[in-house]
């Protein structure tokens, strides 16, 4: 059972829906905000996933295009692997049983929304998109894979972040959605700040040479050699 928190100052919501439209929600007197379990400083309030009992729709709008359906009594969209009509109307309020979670067949209690429209934009990527794409976590509302597009594949560079949303973890390139190039990682021992180079990724595979760095001294740590994702020779430091 859910349980709300009071009437939030907030005004409008935000809800990406079917990949290419944002339907925005007008936040009424007796909206109630779920309680977020995770109390913690970390958290960007703009763009975790909220769950609201009740809200107005006002707009539905297309990402890319920014065409707005202001009169209309049927949104149709594809729903998984099969077909299913969801009915909206502008001007309607919406209450939460009325929503069925998208990956899910079972009614989940609430709207899930955002408070930032960039929020709910990155929710979800639009059909044959081409540009810089941005995941957050839905938990914490932090940056955590930016990477650039070429309809709808990943294709250029792509930056993996640590919890904090800005510390690089990882360093890697696509081409039409396979990982190729150098890939550079970022991760902390107990003692030891320490980044791995790996020379060339054929396919999401090690290729080629990878180096173990000390990030603090810059000095060699190890050094292997792969050949599609197997050791085939271990190199003997001086």
């Amino acid at each position: 059972m859910f349980s709300f928190t009071k009437k939030s100052v907030q005004q409008f919501v935000y809800k990406s829906i079917d990949h290419d439209w944002i339907m925005t929600f007008e936040v009424l007197p007796e909206t109630q905000f779920l309680n977020n379990a995770l109390k913690n400083s970390n958290i960007n309030d703009e763009y975790i996933e909220q769950n609201i009992n009740k809200a107005k729709l006002i707009k539905i709008e297309h990402k890319i295009s920014k065409k707005q359906l202001n009169e209309f009594d049927k949104f149709y969209y594809q729903f998984g692997k099969g077909k299913q009509y969801l009915f909206v109307i502008i001007g309607e309020i919406i209450e939460y049983k009325r929503f069925i979670r998208a990956g899910y067949h079972d009614e989940i209690d609430g709207i899930f929304v955002y408070k930032s429209y960039d929020a709910a934009y990155y929710s979800q990527m639009p059909r044959n998109y081409t540009g810089m794409w941005f995941k957050y976590c839905k938990l914490l509302g932090v940056l955590q894979i930016s990477y650039e597009v070429q309809n709808g594949k990943k294709h250029g560079k792509s930056t993996i972040y640590n919890i904090d949303g800005e510390t690089p973890e990882l360093e890697t390139s696509y081409i039409n959605g396979y990982e190729t190039g150098c890939r550079f990682c970022y991760f902390k021992t107990c003692t030891k700040n320490i980044l791995i180079k790996i020379e060339n990724v054929i396919n999401s595979k090690r290729n080629g040479v990878v180096i173990y760095f000390n990030c603090q001294d810059g000095s060699l740590m190890s050094k292997y050699e792969f050949k599609n994702d197997k050791i085939i020779r271990k190199y003997e430091l001086l």
